[in-house]
């Protein structure tokens, strides 16, 4: 199970951006497609983290909704696949904490900028966990019955964010339950990312593994078609 935290509001006090389907609490009375069922709303999903093409991607969206009629959903996920130990001697609870907090406070930034935007419906605040980013995006498309998912990604091998790594992209569309829209360049206004080259070296050397992983199975698998092949 992937476990999808609300977070509350940071512009409209004592209000929670549920994520939860059976729980619609709306103090503030910002509209949801639930109360909207009169007219076509929509809901958007925006996969974000640290990225710069997370911003393409949230640009992408928030251009093409009605900010009036359809949902904004904002997602990340905090990758439990990260080491138990990192080189300052950190334990894994301090880590984990550590990087929720960042991706928290990432979250009510671009819910911050959506509200600048002009965004008057519900917007929805989720931070998720797995050890498969791809496999949770999916999992809240289906959960909360997304009509649009949009994940941004650079044109070329080399990627900036654990959301748009080739494996994650390809998986979100492939396997999402509705419309997926990849960004692949600038869109929109500039974007302030908090990506460092660090980060972009620790990216493509995960996509290397990755794409070295899933040509080790194709060529095990070929090679168990050709062996019942010969016995048949």
């Amino acid at each position: 199970a992937h476990p999808f935290l609300s977070l509350p509001s940071p512009h409209l006090p004592n209000t929670t951006f549920t994520t939860s389907a059976t729980n619609k609490q709306n103090p503030n009375n910002r509209p949801n497609c639930e109360q909207m069922a009169d007219k076509k709303c929509k809901r958007f999903l925006v996969a974000i983290d640290p990225s710069e093409p997370a911003g393409w991607a949230f640009n992408y969206a928030t251009s093409i909704m009605d900010k009036h009629v359809d949902e904004l959903h904002l997602l990340t996920v905090n990758d439990e696949a990260v080491g138990a130990m990192d080189p300052m001697g950190m334990g894994m609870d301090t880590i984990r904490d550590d990087e929720q907090n960042k991706l928290r406070e990432l979250l009510r930034g671009y819910c911050e900028k959506g509200k600048g935007l002009g965004i008057t419906t519900h917007i929805n605040l989720s931070l998720g966990s797995g050890t498969h980013i791809g496999k949770v995006v999916c999992k809240y498309v289906t959960e909360h019955q997304i009509d649009v998912l949009a994940i941004g990604r650079r044109a070329n091998i080399g990627t900036l964010g654990r959301f748009f790594l080739g494996s994650n992209s390809r998986y979100c569309v492939e396997e999402a339950e509705c419309t997926v829209v990849v960004v692949k360049s600038t869109f929109g206004p500039e974007v302030e990312h908090e990506a460092t080259k660090e980060d972009v070296v620790a990216a493509e050397e995960k996509e290397r593994q990755w794409r070295i992983r899933e040509y080790e199975l194709r060529e095990m698998k070929g090679k168990g078609e050709d062996k019942l092949g010969e016995e048949g």
